[in-house]
């Protein structure tokens, strides 16, 4: 058997603290005005990700045009699936690593998407204690529901935790979104398991980063409740 030479040894399994009847099956619907999630009770709820992408600031939308315009919008299109393309990738690797790491097999190639999992690996030794992957959740008190990538520990603390891609290196301020994201999930999951997670977790993987590991960031998510929910208030003012 081929020896995997580039991940780290692990000393003992990941504590996988949940089963398939923990969050429910939600009914996902993709219409052209967004996502949404269909709660047990039947009330329809906006994906967080519709939610902040329709609350973003007309200076906001007014750069995302720009941007559009210089590049091209069929060349802004493509960019915009590789990088969805990418990101199921980088996920979908994490998730099978996690859940079952000992049979994890390195590709014979260094494809793309390996090189980015590359980056995020180290990063898994701290998680431990998962309660949660590609976790649907909902909150009746934001009426906001979504998908979370994982909900573990991580470095001793439950903590929302994204895998995420990017052309470039990013800096925390330029990724504000995604920290109200997590803290819409950390909400979602109060709500519904009245257990509070403070902590956000990003790690990020970059095209253009020539070295390993790629980024970490870590926030507290009570930051972030007052600008998601000033988010939601506009979402709900719109529509």
């Amino acid at each position: 058997m081929r020896q995997n030479k580039i991940l780290f040894p692990r000393i003992v399994d990941y504590r996988i603290l949940f089963d398939d009847n923990t969050f429910p099956d939600l009914l996902c619907e993709t219409l052209e005005t967004g996502r949404t999630y269909q709660n047990p009770s039947g009330n329809k709820y906006p994906s967080i990700t519709t939610v902040l992408g329709q609350s973003k600031t007309d200076e906001d939308m007014a750069g995302i045009q720009r941007w559009r315009d210089s590049v091209g919008h069929e060349e802004a299109d493509r960019i915009f699936k590789e990088a969805g393309k990418r990101g199921t990738a980088l996920h979908d690797l994490c998730e099978n690593f996690i859940k079952d790491y000992n049979n994890f097999k390195e590709p014979k190639k260094l494809t793309r998407d390996y090189y980015l999992f590359k980056q995020v690996y180290p990063y898994l030794e701290h998680v431990n204690d998962v309660l949660g992957i590609e976790a649907a959740m909902y909150s009746n008190t934001l009426k906001v529901a979504g998908k979370t990538d994982l909900i573990a520990s991580y470095k001793s603390t439950r903590s929302i935790i994204d895998f995420k891609t990017s052309r470039k290196r990013k800096d925390y301020w330029m990724i504000q979104d995604y920290f109200i994201q997590m803290c819409a999930y950390g909400l979602m999951y109060a709500d519904m398991f009245k257990v509070p997670i403070t902590q956000g977790v990003i790690l990020m993987a970059m095209d253009d980063n020539k070295q390993s590991p790629g980024d970490e960031f870590i926030v507290d998510l009570r930051d972030y409740i007052k600008p998601l929910l000033e988010r939601v208030r506009v979402f709900y003012a719109k529509y």
